[in-house]
């Protein structure tokens, strides 16, 4: 496995998804300081106070009757709620950035010709939900900065051509489609590739966690062509540099890779 190199649009957009929890942040951030910044304001009026007083009892004080009397200041009060608000906004959004860089696993933008040096087949994009506020819109604009994005069916359309196009290439009539975690997710796209596949004649077969069930394993003996299929978010980077060295163990063609979202 090649290291992986962090995608900065992808980890900037990760960041502002978080959003609401930078405001609140900011919020908190804003009370905490603005109200320290408020007693210590307080504070010194209070001395101020006292000090004007002490001027204007002395007699011999020639000063006393031009001295102001003095105010609250309330610059103090904004300057420590600005402060307070950006600090604490700069804390939560750097706890985000060290999550991304320390994440282990596999992501939507990740290529698994560069980290794995195998065919990527496709990446299946989610379900179109329902609509979201501009602010998100926006962040979702930023990830796919540059980028044609696809409905759903298109994508599994695509990726479906994809491995059949290979699969012949590769004169294979049955293939399998294997991955770790597949419930969290793959396996209704795993469905649907096998409807399109097997349309086309070309006979699918479905593994689940063939690291860690020995039943889904020993299915592997009769396979001759595997594609990968993982879910981003839930399958460990790890695991499937683990696949593949297990698959190439046994001596079976690994004609590529698909990511869902």
């Amino acid at each position: 496995m090649e290291e992986r190199e962090i995608n900065l649009i992808d980890m900037i957009a990760d960041i502002l998804s978080h959003w609401r929890g930078i405001l609140i942040c900011m919020l908190a951030g804003a009370i905490l300081m603005g109200s320290f910044g408020a007693v210590k304001a307080y504070k010194e009026l209070r001395e101020a106070v006292a000090a004007v007083k002490q001027l204007q009892e002395n007699p011999e004080g020639a000063e006393a009757e031009s001295l102001q009397e003095p105010a609250f200041q309330w610059g103090v009060c904004v300057k420590k709620a600005v402060t307070g608000a950006f600090l604490l906004a700069f804390v939560y959004a750097g706890y985000y950035f060290v999550m991304y860089i320390l994440n282990g696993r596999l992501r939507s933008v990740d290529e698994l010709q560069k980290l794995y040096h195998i065919p990527q087949f496709g990446l299946i994009v989610q379900e179109k939900e329902t609509p979201k506020n501009k602010i998100d819109q926006r962040i979702d604009a930023l990830r796919n900065w540059n980028k044609r994005r696809l409905s759903r069916e298109q994508s599994v359309d695509l990726t479906a051509t994809a491995i059949r196009i290979s699969a012949r290439k590769q004169e294979l009539d049955t293939i399998c489609l294997a991955g770790c975690n597949l419930e969290a997710g793959a396996d209704v796209v795993c469905q649907a590739l096998k409807e399109r596949l097997e349309n086309e004649k070309i006979k699918v077969k479905i593994l689940n966690n063939i690291l860690y069930d020995s039943a889904m394993m020993g299915e592997l003996e009769d396979v001759k062509g595997v594609v990968l299929v993982e879910k981003a978010m839930t399958t460990l980077y790890d695991e499937v540099a683990r696949e593949l060295e297990l698959i190439s163990r046994q001596k079976i063609d690994i004609l590529g890779g698909v990511i869902v979202e």
